[in-house]
């Protein structure tokens, strides 16, 4: 399932967090953290959340996000992940 910004509502993320292999990975500022609130997840969702931050500039934030992305020990070629940015 490839989706883009705001293709998921949150009752989706929640559902595939819930009830699929799908991992959350948290690219927000911690500002943007604060601001909008952390997600609660439920018990067998929580294992699946991977806080995660990054620079402003687009292309080095895009960059280091894939980079950071493919280091995560819980990641592999066939992970479904959900980036929250």
């Amino acid at each position: 399932m490839k989706q883009h910004a705001g293709d998921l509502t949150p009752a989706q993320t929640l559902d595939l967090m819930s009830t699929k292999n799908y991992i959350l990975i948290d690219i927000r500022s911690e500002k943007d953290k604060d601001k909008a609130g952390v997600p609660r997840l439920p018990s067998n969702a929580k294992n699946n959340a991977i806080p995660s931050l990054v620079r402003s500039v687009k292309k080095v934030e895009a960059e280091l996000v894939a980079l950071k992305i493919s280091y995560l020990k819980k990641i592999n070629k066939g992970s479904n992940i959900v980036i929250m940015d």
